[in-house]
């Protein structure tokens, strides 16, 4: 299976393409991201049935427009910490990400967007990144 992650300036959030074991289009997640129905079209008529390489996908959105990367990429602290955009306690954050397994990392990772648009959404304070990482806010479902 091969997952890549979509961002663009052009739309807030990221979104998830998964490819099967024959590089054969399996879905597309909008659920962390926020695109107007239109952008939504557009994307799921530019996303190639086939995968080939990441640069491939890259290209059919147009040069530079998308950044796109292949989930079973490890990702790190510091790209969570740039994500989470609230600077707490990074030292103890480090210690708590490194107790992660890889698939914990894409995770929670991933689930940052979610989880500060329901806060916003819904009026809750947002968690410092070392509480999000201890009591593991990253496995929860953040619907509004």
């Amino acid at each position: 299976m091969i997952k890549v992650i979509t961002k663009s300036p052009l739309f807030q959030g990221d979104v998830e393409v998964v490819y099967n074991k024959n590089k054969e289009l399996e879905s597309i997640s909008f659920e962390v991201a926020e695109l107007s129905e239109l952008q939504k079209s557009f994307f799921k008529n530019k996303v190639a049935l086939k995968f080939t390489t990441i640069e491939d996908f890259a290209k059919q959105f147009g040069e530079g427009k998308f950044t796109c990367v292949l989930g079973h990429m490890a990702i790190t602290f510091d790209m969570f910490w740039d994500e989470y955009q609230k600077k707490i306690n990074k030292d103890r954050c480090v210690k708590l990400w490194k107790k992660l397994t890889e698939a914990e990392m894409f995770d929670a990772y991933r689930s940052v967007k979610k989880y500060k648009s329901f806060c916003n959404k819904t009026g809750r304070f947002v968690a410092d990144p070392e509480t999000y990482l201890a009591k593991r806010y990253f496995e929860s479902e953040w619907k509004v």
